[in-house]
Parts: C-alpha cells; structure tokens; sequence
C-alpha cells in the first residue's frame, strides 16, 4: 500500500546537533526525518523505496526542511544545516527542475545548506551523479558522504564525488578508545581530506571514545552524548 497525502503532510524533522569539538560549540545541525504515522524512520523509508516513493519523500522533506529553517531562521543563524537525500532521488530526471523551483519559493541562503547524500543506494553511475552534485555545489550548497565506512560508498566514491564533507561511520567512534586500527584507520581519512573536507564523527556515546577522537584531532562530532535528535523548540 503507498503512502497517501495524509501520511505525507505528517511528516516533519528532529534536529540533532553535530559540534565542533575544540571550542564545544554547536557547528550545525542534521535534520532527520520523521512521520507521525510510522514512528520507524527506517521502516518508513523502507517502505517508500518499495512503493517507489523515495523521490517524492525526498522532495516533501526538502520542501519541509525549507519551511522550517526559514521559519527559524533567526535560531539557525550561521548554522550548517544538513538535508538527508538519496541517490536516486539526486539522479531523478525532474529533480534538478523540481529543486530548482523549491529554491526559489523559500529563498534559502545556500551557504550554510549540507544535502547529507545517504549511502544505503548503491550507484552505478557516480559521473551521472557528480554532475548533478557539481551543479549544486554550483549554487552554493555543501556535500556530505554519509555513513563513510559502512555502506555503497567506497574509496573511488570519495575520489570521484569528492564531498566538501565527510561523515564517518558511528563504527569508528564505538570503542575507539582501545581500538589502535580505527584509531589508524581515522588518521588515514584526516590525513586524505585534510585540504579539502571536513570530517565528521558520527555515533559518539562514551566520553572516553570522544576524548580519543579529540586527540587524533577530529574536529567535528555528531552522537547522543553531545545531543539526541529533538524538535527545534
């Protein structure tokens, strides 16, 4: 059964705080999307991706996204805002039209927009997609790879769709303390965006594994013990 409009206008984002770790300061936020009608968020996807939904999820979240960072503006302030959107979405032949469009009604300050491209798609064709993510860089908007480490993106993914940000998998930060390869393994990534990107630790719960990532000189970190996801007010 598909979504109806009903489910569709339930739909609305938390926001989680992602933190620059030097200064202790709140660098952005991720918005993450949630429904009324399926308090699974990912059994909601899931569900869209089967009825062949993902786009017009995409689109109603973005367009809500928009609403709502204009609507706060003011608390949102020189934040950087990151849009969760998959890929198909991005590779949609109406999306670049249909984007465009949702631009210009809300007039948002591209600069301080992150579209956080999710991993769980497999792409075939990553130059098809960089052409779209270069003419949103375009605009002004940011890209982050999501979830790096866990999922469809790989080493050639980074190289060829070369993020202005880079998220790493929360597996990296579980542990991290006494884990001496994925301390290894995360002074390799600094080291390889260290001109270009900024890296995010995701999944940070446990001070002794926050206090390691400081130390390996990770900068930005997302995780419940800097913040949970919550409405705005």
């Amino acid at each position: 059964m598909k979504y109806t409009s009903k489910e569709f206008s339930n739909i609305h984002h938390v926001f989680q705080p992602i933190y620059h770790l030097k200064n202790n300061e709140i660098y952005g936020y991720e918005l993450l999307l949630r429904s009324a009608s399926h308090p699974n968020p990912e059994k909601f996807f899931s569900l869209a991706k089967k009825n062949n939904q993902l786009y017009e999820v995409d689109m109603i979240s973005i367009e809500e996204a928009f609403q709502t960072i204009e609507k706060h503006k003011q608390i949102l302030e020189d934040k950087y805002l990151f849009i969760n959107i998959f890929p198909s979405t991005l590779l949609h032949k109406d999306f670049l039209l249909k984007f465009g469009s949702l631009q210009a009604k809300n007039k948002i300050d591209a600069n301080h927009i992150v579209f956080e491209v999710n991993e769980a798609e497999k792409v075939e064709n990553l130059e098809d997609l960089n052409h779209i993510l270069n003419e949103l860089k375009s605009y002004g908007f940011q890209i982050a790879l999501d979830d790096l480490g866990k999922g469809e993106f790989t080493f050639r993914s980074i190289v060829e769709l070369e993020p202005t940000i880079a998220k790493i998998d929360r597996f990296f930060s579980q542990g991290l303390k006494e884990s001496s390869k994925k301390q290894k393994l995360l002074k390799l990534l600094l080291e390889f965006f260290e001109s270009d990107s900024r890296v995010i630790l995701e999944g940070l719960e446990h001070e002794e594994d926050l206090e390691s990532a400081k130390s390996l000189g990770i900068t930005f970190g997302q995780g419940f013990l800097l913040g949970k996801p919550e409405p705005l007010l």
